[in-house]
């Protein structure tokens, strides 16, 4: 007697936000019980910690069907802060020593990104005997969510570097491609913008190629390169460490970041490009577009986590209205004043009601008039996050809440779209 799959997630790395389902049988003889026992893991080494042990009973059909999704939903975050020598700094807002610098730590409130789960099952007998652990399997997951109208484990290779003859982005966006590519993913940027892209480099993530080099090209009008820069990047075996900030905004790659004192102010794009160990190019090149356009407002950045686990960016140089709007609590006092005097005493500006536990909230209404309609969709993923920061001017990011339903997008002409959209700072303005 023993237990056999029928059905398992076809891929070794997949998100857990969606259902996860592991079908398995005994063709010689139906358990009382089936028994999933699940460990989890931060590297890709070991098999971890067990996590639950769970009594499975068969279907009409003497099968046992097992949801991973319904444990695992909710362990793992997408990370928000690096630490180095500066202390926890958010992940747009540093300015690194190197492109991948924020492999250091990357945890949010002691939650990794990724985790190796292994999932084994046996059977539980009539006679209350326990064979364990007749067959197992392994998956690598990390957070985000896929959509029911996707069907039952839809893949998420496209997010692998794993050839380079393939046309998978790999760089964990759901930003599109190019119009008429699949190697081209456009970003426009100004000067004073800040952003990461993530990617994932690791063999044992499905990944077939050890992602080994980055390279940054910066160029002219023209397609002359001005300036160029590479870093190598490499795997391990705790998962964690394997999640890479790449930087992409001008204001940091023209520090010591990426370019330092090669930067020329004079760059119209710049390409960043990811290779393989033989200089191989693998998934799509991100072309950072320098945006000209003139702005007579103060623009803000959105960044938010995408289905996919990684962040995406916007930026929005609308007019951005400013709310302030305040609440708290008071009571009515009498105007009589006991304090510092030797008998009571009515002072005529003393306040008969008095406010304590005051706060305010800050509110902005953004606007952006020449949204490309891969930028409108981008605004779907903005609009279900979890976690969404924005940047206003030259200030560092601060998480916000998009306000529910505020969200309008209307036709500009020429394939534009004007947008506008309201959030509210994440934290409250002491008063």
């Amino acid at each position: 007697m023993a237990v056999s799959w029928v059905s398992k997630p076809n891929d070794d790395w997949n998100v857990t936000g969606q259902p996860l389902i592991y079908v398995f049988q005994d063709l010689a003889e139906t358990p009382d019980r089936f028994i999933v026992r699940v460990w989890e893991s931060g590297t890709s080494s070991s098999e971890g910690t067990l996590i639950a042990k769970i009594y499975v009973s068969p279907g009409s059909n003497n099968k046992g069907v097992f949801d991973l999704s319904s444990l695992v939903d909710g362990r793992l975050q997408v990370p928000t802060i690096t630490s180095n020598y500066t202390g926890d700094r958010f992940l747009m807002d540093d300015v690194l020593a190197s492109p991948f610098s924020m492999s250091t730590t990357l945890e949010d409130n002691g939650q990794s990104w990724a985790a190796r789960y292994t999932i084994k099952v046996g059977r539980l007998d009539t006679d209350g005997s326990e064979d364990l652990d007749t067959v197992n399997t392994t998956i690598y997951l990390t957070p985000g969510v896929r959509q029911p109208y996707e069907g039952l484990h839809p893949t998420f290779s496209q997010f692998y570097f794993d050839s380079t003859s393939s046309p998978d982005k790999g760089w964990l966006t759901t930003r599109g491609y190019r119009e008429g590519s699949t190697r081209y993913i456009d970003i426009p940027m100004a000067d004073e913008d800040r952003g990461i892209m993530a990617l994932y480099s690791h063999s044992n993530m499905g990944i077939t190629n050890f992602l080994y080099r980055m390279n940054y090209a910066l160029k002219n009008a023209a397609g002359s390169t001005l300036a160029t820069e590479s870093d190598i990047i490499s795997g391990t075996s705790t998962l964690s460490a394997n999640y890479k900030g790449v930087v992409i905004g001008p204001s940091i790659m023209e520090t010591n970041a990426v370019f330092g004192s090669d930067w020329d102010d004079t760059w119209d794009t710049c390409e960043i490009e990811p290779r393989n160990y033989t200089n191989q190019r693998l998934g799509a090149t991100l072309v950072i577009k320098r945006d000209y356009r003139p702005c007579k407002n103060t623009p803000v950045q959105v960044a938010w986590t995408n289905w996919a686990g990684g962040w995406d960016i916007l930026r929005f140089d609308g007019r951005a209205p400013k709310t302030i709007s305040a609440q708290g609590k008071s009571y009515r006092r009498t105007p009589v004043n006991y304090e510092f005097t030797t008998s009571p005493a009515w002072h005529k500006s003393q306040p008969t009601q008095v406010n304590y536990h005051r706060e305010a909230t800050r509110s902005f209404q953004l606007n952006h008039n020449a949204f490309t309609a891969s930028e409108r969709a981008l605004l779907e993923d903005l609009m279900r996050s979890r976690k969404v920061y924005y940047r206003y001017g030259t200030d560092d990011f601060y998480p916000c809440v998009v306000d529910d339903n505020s969200l309008v997008i209307e036709p500009a002409g020429s394939k534009m779209y004007q947008v506008s959209l309201r959030i509210t700072q994440a934290q409250p303005i002491r008063c």
